[in-house]
């Protein structure tokens, strides 16, 4: 049976992220995925859109990492060869209502410590973006806000840590046991009292047996509440929420400067218009209170108005042809912040409700859930700090729909990377 310093449930965004940041430090770690391929959940349907958190409300744990991992991403990003296009946002306001809104948003921005914020006259608006809809009033301009792979983002970060010698173990999904309706992960302790017996060590089991480990990390995403009732200390539930994409042709890119934001409202920050970092013109998500946790479907209706809402923004995409659509779904919580959060007793740590900034606030998840490890829970790593290694990552699909990452074949399975990619490879 194999021991481990940390063992990490889930294969997004997130789990990648940690993966990556406890392995360097010198933790001996494993990642479990339940799916076939790294990035098959809630990570496989996301924005791709890399956000610095201008329009946060309140002083939450999100906002905090989201601030902190704007620099860790410019460092990731000048390190390595994930592309990543710093387009800029630019929030429009079509009337007299949107456009007062704007100065507190400006305000509110400023605050958080995005300064690169300013507001535009409609002339400045068209200036900027030349084919939006005469309509316009006015606008904002926020620097920053950027689009990515946000398939090849993890992806290269798990790779990394494989490198260090981490170990990522894919269709390893951790057992629910159905009569209990609980995840079957057996703990060492005493029944009796809870109290951990002297090894003090996890034991997981999986469809190829049972691994060990100091600590047990839930980044589960859609999976996450679920995986936490073993911690004996549950207290969210996963509310899905879905949002739906159309994608338009890469012709479209020529029509369109900036991700293009709507004034939000108290119900809904809207629908975007944006160029993908391949360059096809995507349009969502929507938000939809949904049941299900996996395999989300859009529907024909809710694709129509989003390719209308497009044009409403920039007349010119009318025209343009729609390649393909997707739906993701995000593992929202009843509560309106992170839940991220360490129990040493229990040796465990909860990465939870991470909604829709997984993308732009892993990084900083991963710093801040390295230090409840070695803080809160006062775990030490078994072996010094590694260095991670710059990865060489080849160009468009193959056959099969892999990308090669150091000849090591990944399959893409977020759309917007195998839309973007398929083109390049000619496939």
């Amino acid at each position: 049976m194999t021991a481990y310093d940390v063992i990490i449930i889930g294969g997004g965004v997130v789990g990648c992220a940690i993966l990556r940041e406890l392995s360097a430090a010198g933790f001996r770690c494993v990642l479990l995925e339940k799916d076939e391929h790294l990035i098959s959940g809630a990570s496989s349907g996301n924005s791709g859109i890399s956000h610095t958190g201008f329009d946060a409300t309140g002083s939450t744990l999100e906002n905090r990492l989201l601030s902190q991992s704007q620099q860790k991403m410019k460092q990731f990003v000048a390190s390595t060869e994930t592309q990543i296009n710093d387009l800029g946002a630019l929030m429009v306001a079509w009337d007299e209502n949107q456009l007062a809104a704007l100065p507190q948003l400006e305000e509110r921005a400023k605050k958080k410590g995005v300064t690169a914020v300013r507001r535009l006259s409609r002339e400045e608006v068209i200036e900027l973006e030349p084919h939006i809809n005469r309509a316009v009033r006015g606008g904002m301009l926020i620097e920053g806000e950027a689009v990515i792979d946000s398939w090849l983002f993890p992806v290269y970060m798990a790779h990394q840590a494989k490198c260090i010698g981490a170990e990522v173990e894919s269709s390893q999904p951790v057992f629910f046991d159905q009569s209990l309706s609980l995840t079957q992960i057996l703990c060492k302790h005493e029944a009796t009292n809870g109290i951990q017996r002297s090894d003090g060590q996890w034991e997981i089991e999986t469809s190829q047996g049972n691994i060990l480990g100091s600590i047990v990390i839930n980044a589960a995403g859609l999976q996450g509440d679920n995986i936490q009732e073993m911690s004996q200390d549950s207290h969210f539930r996963i509310q899905p929420r879905m949002g739906q994409y159309v994608v338009m042709d890469k012709e479209a890119s020529k029509y369109i400067n900036h991700i293009i934001l709507p004034v939000p409202t108290s119900i809904t920050k809207g629908i975007i218009v944006f160029p993908s970092v391949y360059g096809n013109v995507v349009v969502g998500p929507t938000a939809e209170e949904v049941e299900i946790r996996e395999h989300p479907q859009t529907s024909k209706e809710t694709l129509q108005q989003l390719i209308k809402h497009a044009s409403d923004v920039i007349p010119a995409l009318k025209d343009v042809e729609v390649v393909g659509s997707y739906a993701g779904i995000r593992p929202a919580t009843q509560f309106k912040d992170y839940q991220i959060y360490a129990n040493r007793d229990r040796s465990w740590v909860t990465v939870a409700g991470i909604r829709s900034t997984g993308v732009s606030a892993c990084l900083g998840i991963a710093s801040h859930v390295k230090s409840l490890v070695s803080g809160d829970i006062g775990l030490k790593p078994s072996g010094p700090t590694r260095e991670l290694p710059k990865l060489r990552v080849a160009d468009g699909l193959d056959s099969e729909g892999n990308v090669l990452v150091d000849d090591t074949p990944y399959h893409v399975t977020h759309p917007l990377s195998k839309f973007g990619r398929r083109l390049e490879s000619k496939l």
